[in-house]
This record gives C-alpha cells, sequence and structure tokens, in this order.
C-alpha cells in the first residue's frame, strides 16, 4: 500500500526521519516560537535554524499561509531558514507561493516513493545571519522532545502504572 503523502502525520514523520537519520541532525516536530508553531525545526551543525512548513492542501497553502504576519516581518528571532514540504501534486501551487511571499524559502516534495519520499526541489536560502537566539532554540527543541517523550511513554504504559517505576 502507498503512504498518503496528504497526511501531515505522515509527512512530518518522513521529513524528521530523513533530517535526524539521514542528515544526522537536531530536529523535532510541533517546536513553538512566538505566536507561532513550526510543523517541523532543524537545527543545522553550523547552529541555523530551518523551519519546515508542511502543507497538504492548495486553500491552506494559497490562502491560509498568505495570511500568516511573519512573512512580511522576518525577524532576527525567527528561524535563519524557511521551506514548504508539499506532495508532489502542489508543487507548483507551492512555486507560485514561494515566488509571490518569498523567493529565498526552499520547496521539498513529498512523493510516495518508499525508499526516498524526499526531494529537495529548491534549496532555501538563508533568511538572516544572527546566531544569538540559537541558546534558546535549543530550549525550545530540547523541550519539545521532551513533552514528545514523555507522552509516548505515558501512552505506552497508561495512566494506570503512572506512580509506578519504569522498566525501559
Amino acid at each position: 500500500m502507498k503512504p498518503n503523502t496528504h497526511n501531515s502525520y505522515y509527512i512530518k514523520n518522513e521529513l524528521m526521519y530523513y533530517w535526524r537519520c539521514i542528515r544526522q541532525l537536531i530536529c523535532a516536530d510541533e517546536v513553538s516560537y512566538n505566536q507561532y508553531i513550526a510543523d517541523v525545526i532543524v537545527i543545522k551543525k553550523e547552529g541555523y535554524i530551518h523551519e519546515i512548513e508542511v502543507k497538504t492542501a492548495k486553500s491552506d497553502l494559497c490562502t491560509a499561509e498568505l495570511r500568516k504576519k511573519k512573512h512580511g516581518e522576518w525577524k532576527e528571532w525567527y528561524p535563519h531558514y524557511f521551506s514548504f514540504a508539499v506532495p508532489s501534486d502542489l508543487i507548483e501551487e507551492a512555486k507560485k507561493v514561494i515566488a509571490k511571499v518569498n523567493p529565498k524559502y526552499g520547496l521539498i516534495e513529498i512523493t510516495t516513493d518508499t525508499y526516498s519520499p524526499i526531494t529537495i526541489r529548491k534549496s532555501a536560502l538563508r533568511l538572516h545571519d544572527n546566531l544569538k537566539y540559537i541558546n534558546r532554540w535549543k530550549e525550545d527543541v530540547t523541550r519539545r522532545l521532551c513533552n514528545a517523550l514523555i507522552f509516548e511513554r505515558r501512552g505506552r504504559y497508561g495512566e494506570e502504572h503512572a506512580n509506578e517505576e519504569y522498566n525501559i
């Protein structure tokens, strides 16, 4: 059975697998910063932050994303790179959005290829050089990863065992 490339959970997992296991970088999903939540954040070896926004529907890509204030006011504490990750059938629409919003944004295609579903169609260009906030980003990613681990374990062991020691 082919994977559903219009499922954001599937896309986020494939992106994190790619950035963590293939590129050997630190990454996390659903990382909060300011009033935004990044679908995937990657910490590059040089310390730069790459935000990847997953879009699975044309309306979300073309309408909702264009309304976000962050695209018009990129701040020094925002990620250094930004890319959209979309299924194959949204590539052309994503190219139009990138041309309109910020030509420095990258584009990642998610395919149904079981062995290599990630294709970088356009590399993101750096939006700023400020590394002053890198420790805050590392803390945010660490907090998110801790939360994910805690809730995964709670789900695995159940609340009925919440007061027992974990045997992991």
